[in-house]
């Protein structure tokens, strides 16, 4: 039995007026449970393709599609934090809103520190919740 791809993407296009193309004619397609990185050097495009991904911008060219039943999660590389919430209290925040939540596909452009190591952080997390 062949696996149903869980997000597809053909022939996407975004461009930012007058004259900023940051992608053209892009196609790809994940499997449910497959790791994928975006990689590339600045403004090549990469926070616009998974904007694109989340449903966050709608002002691009070609087809974008999410298999029915499935959601999308993207943690933005600035996010907009709750002021009243430390670090770690914004991060177990964001890991609650998927826990317990069948989420087909997470998306990140998250800075961490550099002594942080994430499997920590998430694990504090779980034992505060």
């Amino acid at each position: 039995m062949t696996a149903e791809f869980i997000y597809t993407c053909y022939k996407l296009g975004r461009f930012y007026p007058p004259d900023r193309q940051v992608l053209a004619d892009i196609s790809l397609s994940f499997y449910p449970g497959a790791k994928i990185g975006v990689l590339g050097a600045n403004g090549s495009g990469k926070s616009s393709l998974l904007k694109i991904m989340a449903g966050l911008d709608d002002g691009y060219s070609g087809e974008a599609r999410l298999t029915p039943g499935f959601s999308v999660g993207l943690l933005a590389q600035e996010p907009q934090l709750d002021p009243k919430k430390d670090a770690l209290g914004s991060l177990c925040f964001g890991v609650q809103l998927f826990v317990g939540r069948e989420s087909g596909l997470a998306l990140g452009l998250a800075g961490l520190g550099r002594h942080a190591h994430p499997l920590q952080l998430a694990l504090q997390c779980a034992a505060t919740s």
